[in-house]
């Protein structure tokens, strides 16, 4: 006797795919970012260590934000 097939599971958070944005949108809006933080603080007009803790704040605010986006335009589309 078959056992019927059990009914499909939703993906799993840390496996579904359009959780995390594609890594190349990650680096675009990080460049794009350094490069106009360079701009605006050029080099010699702010402490090295500064412009490093800077650097790491700006990078983790854009991760986080780039991801929530990428999260709301995706729950948009399904």
């Amino acid at each position: 006797m078959e056992t019927p097939n059990p009914a499909p599971r939703p993906p799993h958070p840390d496996t579904d795919p359009a959780r995390w944005a594609p890594w190349w949108l990650y680096v675009v809006v990080l460049l794009g970012a350094n490069y106009l933080r360079a701009g605006l603080l050029p080099v010699g007009t702010v402490p090295e260590p500064v412009v490093v803790v800077i650097a790491l704040a700006q990078a983790a605010v854009l991760f986080v934000l780039v991801t929530a986006l990428w999260r709301q335009v995706r729950r948009r589309r399904r």
